[in-house]
């Protein structure tokens, strides 16, 4: 949700937060922030050359690991679909995505760090790895969030300001220390304190916090409706760092700072509109409150989506069905996605995975009816089809044609003797890179290039302590206290490991980047993330690698 302007003015005000270690403790987590900050955060990634998903594997673990080793639970709930009041903001995001995805190289690559096709799959990969709960909510996450942790006692972990006005213990969870954590052996982080917060603003009651958030607006009551209060409401100076919104927040403190009942502040703000509009603006904010407070006696936490099929619905929860199944029916509407490296004036890499993409929503949508398919064109994005659903019913499908479908989507005989001879990953692995090669044609240095980095990560990188560093494999070689057993697994990885690393000239300048080549790689993770996501919902008739097995 986020209330504009509120995070960084309680950020402002350190002296609210108060350093704390915690441990043997469920905390409920805010799973789309915690995913945007980790990929962020995570060191050396080379977006711009299509994900570096194994150190994000890397990172995830490690991150996770940490908190359990410090007794700490987590629960991570998400976002689900766009309401309407959302679709604004959302429209925003895929335009500054597309222009990111477009113009992204190697000496820029540090300002759009999410920027990768198949992290958030990898992310969902390590929880459930680590067996780790989550939920995906049918919409927006944060109330959810804020009853589940009132629900259970605990804390919330996230970066949204919404929840220094909740009624619960907040931890920001950009104030985690992970390295100091791990030596600890408890979680330290800060906590919002609230209550301090209420007295040094000489608030007399929560209540009165939760109305201040509300009368600066939220997705119950829009700033339109409350630019009347700020004619009868003196605005404060003008500081250094302070924006005109922190100036409207700090007049409803200091004017609420003079009353002691809720009721009797809400109609002298009410006083300022005419007759007509009060009632309904009265109830938009005791709404509003009621929110806060956790006080809907009907509201039910982590409830399972009605607008998608009941078969579908434990999916969806789990996180195993994309966020945006419930736009697809809800909407009728889906854009694909702009989430990694292109080649401004080739076509979308999501078009080679749309006969796939066409499937799941055969599959997905409970009647018939018309998708506007929404994609990337050159630097902006339109509708390039609307899709005449024709439902499937997977209940109706044994396995044997189940298998069948997901062959026929990827363009692949059933009947194969590749089929017969590979390992089951290797032949799903066949049947991605088979589509891609049909379609793109690469060279077969291309093809042995992704080969060999699978062959590395599999079976040569364990023996290594993990490393691609060339520093330290070189000083393992000339140890005399290495195992002779390990030096051909390090002489291996020595030979290949400056392909792991950029080129330092790369750093500065992107002269020698070849964007079409990129794109081309990364059309395969387009393939790779629709199979997954289709096969995920015909109940995996074939195998798959896992995404840090599979891609650089």
């Amino acid at each position: 949700m986020g209330i504009r302007g509120l995070s960084t003015y309680f950020s402002d005000h350190g002296s609210h937060f108060e350093n704390v270690e915690i441990s043997d403790t469920e905390v409920i987590v805010d799973g789309n922030n915690l995913y945007f900050l980790l990929t962020a955060s995570c060191k050396g990634l080379n977006n711009a050359f299509g994900g570096d998903y194994y150190k994000l594997y890397k990172c995830f673990v490690e991150y996770f690991t940490t908190m359990k080793n410090c007794g700490i639970s987590p629960y991570l709930v998400f976002d689900g679909g766009h309401e309407e009041i959302k679709m604004k903001t959302a429209r925003k995001r895929r335009l500054e995505s597309i222009r990111k995805a477009v113009t992204l190289g190697p000496s820029s690559q540090h300002k759009a760090p999410g920027l990768n096709s198949m992290g958030k799959l990898l992310f969902l990969d390590v929880l459930e790895e680590l067996n780790i709960k989550v939920f995906q909510t049918e919409f927006e996450a944060d109330r959810e969030i804020a009853w589940l942790a009132m629900q259970k006692n605990c804390p919330v972990m996230s970066n949204d300001s919404d929840f220094f006005i909740f009624s619960v213990d907040y931890i920001k969870l950009d104030s985690i220390d992970i390295e100091g954590s791990k030596s600890c052996g408890k979680l330290i982080c800060s906590q919002f304190n609230r209550q301090k917060f209420i007295q040094r603003h000489n608030l007399h009651s929560v209540e009165l916090l939760h109305l201040m958030a509300s009368l600066i607006g939220n997705d119950y009551i829009s700033m339109s409706d409350l630019e009347t209060i700020f004619t009868s409401i003196k605005l404060p100076p003008p500081r250094k760092n302070w924006t005109e919104r922190h100036r409207r927040i700090q007049s409803i403190i200091n004017w609420l700072s003079k009353e002691k009942d809720t009721n009797v502040a809400i109609d002298r703000i009410l006083g300022c509109y005419p007759m007509t509009a009060r009632p309904k603006l009265k109830q938009k904010i005791l709404d509003s409150m009621s929110m806060y407070a956790g006080h809907d006696p009907s509201h039910q936490v982590l409830v399972e989506p009605a607008c998608l099929q009941p078969h579908l619905r434990d999916l969806y929860t789990k996180c195993r069905l994309t966020a945006r199944s419930v736009d697809v029916v809800t909407r009728r509407e889906v854009y694909l996605g702009c989430t990694q490296v292109e080649e401004r004036n080739l076509e979308s890499v999501e078009i080679q995975g749309l006969t796939l993409f066409k499937t799941q929503l055969s599959i997905i949508c409970p009647e018939k009816m018309s998708i506007a398919i929404q994609c990337r064109i050159k630097r902006w994005y339109s509708v390039i089809e609307y899709y005449e659903v024709d439902p499937i019913n997977v209940l109706e499908l044994d396995k044997e044609k189940r298998l069948e479908l997901i062959h026929r989507s990827l363009h692949a005989p059933l009947e194969s003797k590749v089929r017969e001879k590979l390992e089951p990953e290797t032949y799903g692995l066949f049947l991605v890179m088979n589509l891609w090669c049909e379609n793109n044609h690469p060279s077969q240095y291309l093809v042995i290039a992704l080969l060999i980095f699978r062959f590395l990560i599999l079976y040569v990188e364990p023996h290594v302590a993990q490393t691609n560093s060339i520093k330290k494999l070189q000083a393992a070689l000339n140890s005399k206290a290495t195992h002779s057993r390990k030096l051909p697994y390090m002489q291996c990885m020595l030979a290949y490991a400056q392909f792991f690393h950029l080129d330092d000239s790369m750093r500065t300048s992107d002269k020698n980047y070849d964007r079409s080549l990129v794109h081309v790689c990364n059309i395969i993770q387009a393939i790779y993330k629709r199979t997954r996501q289709l096969n995920t919902l015909l109940a995996n008739p074939i195998t798959l690698p896992s995404v840090n097995h599979f891609f650089c």
